[in-house]
């Protein structure tokens, strides 16, 4: 896959910049951060920016207090999120006092991205993989259906909108298979999947950004496998298939586990100087 960053592996405008990549976390199951930690350490390792640190929502450190102790002059806040929904728009922002896009605090400019779940690069990535495993597994397209499992909520419909939005993406980039969303937290939801397709086999994709306990627990039990799932198997772009309702599954990895990440992450850095007219470099 091209990657957009590699102008920026020479040509760096952010090397006196910090980056923070702000996970969901969770304060009962530590595979919520790593993800995260995983993206941080490999983009530190480029070189790109003076710094790069993690915050999360949900267990310390919070954006608050990493900003508090950055010192650059220009933070960049990229959102390790699936959209831009309540949390991106209203609770990070709102915890870590920002005023909107650019907030400026004395000397310090910080940029507040957008998520970088929802980046295009994301939804090639994405169907780039459903082609592979139609491909490996000589699936036709009239007879699969892919599930797209997002979190959903009813405090809000940006994650409905932004799973519309990704099922027209991945329809528009060539991927054949029926398309359709299933939530965990709004209708329809992810354990009545059988009625919402009829197709003999299908992919589920989960649109989380870590494994955590929706990804590793929830999701396969809502499906109905059951234990020993394996989402990480190899180089292969899905496990299974596994029986499900006198049908054939397999489920991919949760989005973050797409190297794309990584590079939409950047991608996100670079549009918050666009916007502002250019970077400091």
């Amino acid at each position: 896959m091209h990657r957009e960053s590699d102008f920026y592996e020479f040509n760096a405008p952010w090397r006196d910049a910090a980056l923070v990549i702000v996970g969901h976390g969770s304060a009962s199951n530590p595979a919520g951060r790593q993800a995260t930690e995983a993206h941080v350490e490999a983009l530190a390792g480029r070189g790109l920016f003076a710094t790069v640190r993690a915050a999360f929502v949900k267990e310390a450190p919070a954006l608050a207090e990493v900003l508090a102790e950055t010192g650059a002059a220009v933070v960049y806040v990229v959102p390790y999120l699936a959209y831009d929904g309540y949390i991106a728009g209203t609770v990070i922002p709102r915890e870590a006092g920002l005023s909107g896009p650019v907030t400026v605090r004395g000397d310090q400019r910080i940029h507040l991205c957008a998520a970088a779940g929802s980046h295009p690069l994301i939804a090639e990535a994405m169907a780039e993989r459903i082609d592979r495993m139609m491909a490996a597994e000589n699936l036709a397209a009239a007879e699969t259906g892919v599930l797209l499992i997002a979190h959903g909520s009813g405090r809000s419909d940006a994650g409905a909108r932004a799973t519309a939005a990704l099922a027209e993406q991945l329809t528009g980039l060539g991927v054949g298979a029926e398309i359709h969303a299933v939530y965990l937290e709004q209708e329809p939801r992810v354990g009545d999947w059988a009625a919402v397709t009829t197709a003999a086999n299908v992919i589920a994709v989960p649109l989380l950004m870590a494994e955590g306990q929706h990804g590793a627990d929830d999701v396969p039990a809502l499906l109905g496998l059951g234990g020993g799932v394996v989402t990480d198997r190899d180089d292969a772009p899905a496990s299974g298939p596994y029986p499900a309702q006198d049908r054939r599954l397999w489920l991919c990895p949760p989005m973050g586990a797409e190297a794309a990440i990584a590079e939409a992450i950047l991608a996100r850095v670079a549009e918050a100087d666009a916007w502002v007219g250019g970077g400091d470099g």
